[in-house]
């Protein structure tokens, strides 16, 4: 009988290879230290607002350095510090932008106040440019001459969701180093244990063990300051104030084959008009009663901690409702709303290829935006750049005009806005086509007479106490 000789041994030689492995860290839990981190990123206020004159730059700059998974809690803290912020300083005195990934964005912004808070979320990746890089380096400089003031603050908020293959100039220039997970590679743990030592990564174990049980975990993380021995755990929430998002290379589009990227602002109008909010949350149908009163008294300036009260759940609930309405409600709604305004409108809006809107008896192109946005005012065109570009290239093709309107539910305010690509000249040079509460009905028609505007349809004249700051 012919021998068989296996083609794989039945006992193979294999080697033996180290596989990774993470213990459990062991030491006290660290304690909550949330007032000790706020006092470490927000000087006093006379050293932040008090203008000195004296010639030099006086910018403070605080860089933190956020580490975490996907959906640990980075950029709602990154809202939390914002409104933080605002509560120290005054909304007056404070502006605050977030970026996906882009430096370079952020740092183009024309600043104008005295506190700035910039994110940068999700920059594992990032690569920086030279130019960048030397904008990072003297951002206090940067600070100062374009605000004009020589004393001020920026907060620089790095989002990472490793250590390694991140930049260096944004993983080891920082103040604070807040890690919202414990690492999942041998090589940040590491480095973390460096500034947060064994009991830090033991206390963020314990909390990711939270997480699987309680939503209200995810507000905790703990906190190191490179230059001392202090570290705690920091506790933050949900905040109804939110970060301006900046428009970045990838927002734009592809510009190689579309002509409509530099669209100006040529007409703009607004008015007060308390109705619409509430045909807006009469559309709210998919919302419980419950959760649409909680969203309709936070807009009449309810404090959260009124509404936790008056509901009996916590705050943290009711800023989850509020955050659940405005991300995932309040858009729709506000179409439904503005379309029952116009039904003799072409309606599309959702995430249609379509415009949102199309007046085919006047030719016009509507881009509709509904915000909870305190920030917007009645002079404000950054909104703008929020017009998609199939609304744009419709006008281009049919040769209509391009309008926005937006609607600001927290001040009750509508905005219209004009919008023509460079050199183009403007079909209507009255602008009469105005979606004006009496002209409700016939909305984008010509006005009879001699075409003078309506002094109270200026931007901003009549309303100064209500809808501008």
């Amino acid at each position: 009988m012919k021998e068989v000789i296996p083609l794989i041994p039945l006992t193979p030689e294999s080697p033996l290879v180290e596989i990774p492995f993470l213990p459990r860290e062991k030491g006290p839990a660290l304690p909550v230290r949330t007032h000790e981190f706020l006092g470490r990123i927000f000087p006093p206020k006379e050293d932040v607002l008090i203008q000195r004159k004296d010639g030099r730059c006086n910018w403070t700059v605080v860089q933190i350095v956020q580490y975490g998974k996907q959906g640990s809690g980075k950029s709602e803290f990154a809202h939390w510090i914002y409104a933080q912020a605002i509560e120290k300083y005054g909304g007056d005195n404070v502006e605050g932008w977030i970026s996906k990934g882009d430096l370079k964005a952020l740092l183009e912004l024309p600043f104008q106040k005295p506190v700035i808070i910039l994110c940068n979320d999700d920059a594992t990746l990032e690569k920086l440019d030279a130019e960048t890089v030397q904008v990072l380096t003297r951002i206090r400089h940067i600070c100062q001459e374009r605000t004009g003031m020589d004393t001020g603050l920026v907060i620089v908020i790095v989002g990472l969701h490793r250590f390694h293959a991140s930049n260096p100039l944004m993983r080891t220039n920082m103040d604070v180093l807040v890690v919202r997970t414990p690492p999942a590679n041998l090589y940040d743990r590491d480095v973390i244990r460096q500034y947060v030592g064994p009991s830090g990564l033991a206390t963020l174990e314990e909390i990711e063990t939270l997480r699987r049980h309680s939503r209200e975990a995810y507000g905790m993380a703990v906190f190191a300051n490179p230059y001392s021995m202090l570290k705690g755990i920091v506790v933050s929430g949900l905040s109804d104030k939110r970060l301006r998002e900046v428009e970045t290379k990838t927002d734009q589009g592809n510009s190689e084959n579309e002509p409509t990227d530099s669209w100006e602002v040529v007409k703009m109008r607004s008015w007060e008009d308390k109705e619409f909010l509430y045909e807006i949350l009469h559309e709210l149908k998919d919302v419980s009663m419950q959760n649409r009163a909680v969203f309709s008294e936070y807009l009449e300036g309810v404090s959260s901690e009124e509404l936790a009260m008056k509901y009996k759940v916590s705050r943290r609930r009711i800023h989850y409702i509020i955050k659940d309405v405005r991300e995932k409600a309040q858009g729709y709604a506000a179409e439904e709303a503005y379309a029952k305004r116009h039904r003799s409108w072409e309606h599309y809006g959702g995430n249609s290829p379509m415009p949102d809107f199309i007046d085919h008896e006047n030719k016009i192109v509507v881009s509709f935006k509904a915000y909870a946005d305190p920030d917007i005012t009645p002079t404000t065109k950054w909104i703008a750049k929020r017009v998609g570009e199939q609304e744009k290239r419709y006008a281009l093709e049919k040769g209509y005009a391009l309008q926005m309107h937006v609607y600001e539910i927290t001040k009750r305010f509508f905005i219209v806005m004009e919008l023509a690509p460079p050199k183009t000249m403007i079909p209507d040079p009255t602008f009469s086509r105005i979606n004006r509460p009496e002209d409700r009905g016939k909305w984008g028609r010509a006005h009879q007479g001699d075409g003078d505007e309506d002094e109270g349809m200026k931007v901003g004249v009549g309303m100064e106490g209500d809808i501008t700051k």
